[in-house]
């Protein structure tokens, strides 16, 4: 499987392979079985696109992820390659099938300190969970995950549906992670303003961009320092 990647700042591209040692699974199957996604979700269809346009945009990381939380590894997003790790403990823990897409329209992965944008699901294609779905699994998470304050009250009060919006996911923990300006000016002029200016959706904070299950390294007002520029 090849993922094409844009390097940000030369405006050249690389393709990486999955070369990287496969190594065991950490987890039983049984503890994920429940959360699997559904092969028909991930099929091109008119039922899995995006009516419209999306309703917004959801920011949220790969280690305590609100409906896929991946673990062991990766969590500390290094300066080596670490994206085909995520893939394959993504498919280790929620695949029963042959997939090259990820639940995720945008992975975000800084290597050799520049901050790279992965395009990991087609933008016309709906997150492959329900928000009725979500719901369901609140308690049924691996890992230990839960669902901090603001998550639950998005998530309950419906603010927006989930398979309506555009899922940007930062490689690693947000907890313990460190990001620099060059991080929250790369997310915000790649994976968010356009879809704000494009799309005519809302500006402010928190009307139609959200970050859920993030930790207290992420910033989110600061990503908006750098929607308008």
């Amino acid at each position: 499987m090849f993922f094409t990647v844009p390097c940000i700042e030369e405006d050249q591209y690389i393709s990486l392979e999955e070369t990287y040692k496969d190594e065991p699974n950490l987890i039983q199957e049984s503890d994920t079985a429940h959360l699997k996604v559904e092969e028909s979700r991930d099929r091109p269809s008119h039922k899995n696109y995006l009516i419209n346009k999306p309703k917004g945009i959801i920011i949220q990381d790969s280690y305590n992820n609100f409906a896929y939380p991946v673990r062991p590894l990766p969590r500390i997003d290094s300066n080596k390659i670490e994206f085909p790790i995520l893939v394959q403990r993504f498919r280790e823990l929620y695949l029963q099938f042959q997939n090259n897409m990820l639940p995720w329209h945008f992975v975000i992965e800084m290597i050799k300190n520049r901050y790279f944008v992965y395009n990991t699901r087609p933008i016309v294609m709906k997150y492959p969970l329900t928000h009725k779905e979500l719901i369901e699994r609140e308690y049924q998470l691996p890992f230990g995950v839960s669902w901090n304050d603001e998550t639950k009250d998005f998530i309950k009060s419906r603010k927006l549906l989930v398979e309506d919006c555009i899922h940007v996911c930062i490689l690693g923990d947000s907890t313990m992670d460190v990001y620099p300006k060059n991080f929250y000016k790369t997310m915000g002029q790649f994976c968010v303003r356009p879809f704000i200016y494009y799309f005519k959706l809302p500006q402010t904070s928190k009307t139609r961009t959200f970050a859920l299950n993030t930790g207290s390294k992420f910033n989110f007002d600061y990503l908006f320092k750098f929607l308008y520029k």
